[in-house]
């Protein structure tokens, strides 16, 4: 009997991780590109830290209090991963002036409301630190690639962008 239990178990568990490793909640995202288009922006929160993909395909990662890391950058997408040329810096410190580096995020949607509130009392969301009509999420994100690059690649993305801005008015 305990074998038969086990065999049965075995095969539910197979069964179940075969499911789920199809991909159908794993790999289960919201195209963050629709809410860009539909919000303007896609805001996200990191710990300390929030980054946004703006409409016009301007990145900014900054931090919630006064000091920390920022990244002014531009972004490009191809699914669910985020390209982003930027230029590295601190809020509030020391820091290089030119630090360009290239980042590929790769980032899942865990569901497509945001996280934002402005009741406290509420224990599944956070307190909105910014203006009341901002969305903020909280994907799942992953750092894929980080490298230094220059400031040529990094003005030849602001231009390419600059030049789409233009286009569009």
């Amino acid at each position: 009997m305990r074998k038969r239990i086990s065999y049965a178990f075995a095969v539910i568990t197979l069964l179940t991780y075969t499911h789920l490793l199809s991909g159908e909640y794993i790999n289960k995202s919201y195209d963050q590109d629709k809410i860009i288009e539909k919000n303007g922006d896609y805001t996200f929160i990191s710990g300390p830290s929030y980054m946004t993909l703006h409409s016009d395909h301007r990145f900014t990662f900054s931090p919630l209090g006064l000091s920390g890391r920022t990244i002014d950058g531009w972004w490009k997408s191809n699914g669910q991963t985020y390209v982003i040329v930027g230029n590295w810096s601190w809020a509030n410190g020391m820091t290089h002036l030119e630090d360009f580096r290239t980042m590929e995020l790769d980032i899942r949607v865990s569901y497509d409301e945001p996280i934002t509130t402005t009741k406290k009392s509420d224990k599944k969301k956070v307190k909105n630190p910014f203006q009341s009509d901002l969305k903020v999420y909280s994907p799942y994100w992953t750092i894929e690639k980080l490298v230094k690059t220059n400031k040529t690649v990094y003005l030849k993305w602001k231009n390419k962008f600059d030049k789409n801005k233009k286009k569009d008015k």
